[in-house]
């Protein structure tokens, strides 16, 4: 199988997971379509706007990383079939 064929598959199986634990992307368009449009329309760039999602979404992670349960030796060998 050619490799950009592969690397489309494999990120269309990631979001595909991601929107069933999220249960869709209801949400994530239309926090996109409320930050976006201003921001456009103000004169930033796709870049700029990116930039800003990508440091929010650092935080935020930060953030839920801190909440997480830590797992156990067995819970991980579960999840991998061990």
């Amino acid at each position: 199988m050619n490799t950009q064929l592969e690397n489309y598959l494999t990120l269309q199986e990631r979001f595909n997971r991601i929107e069933q634990v999220i249960g869709g992307d209801w949400d994530t368009n239309y926090y996109l379509d409320k930050i976006v449009q201003p921001l456009c329309d103000d004169g930033f760039d796709v870049e700029d706007i990116a930039s800003y999602i990508t440091a929010k979404l650092y935080t935020a992670f930060d953030k839920a990383e801190a909440n997480r349960e830590p797992k156990t030796v067995k819970q991980v060998m579960k999840e991998h079939g061990r």
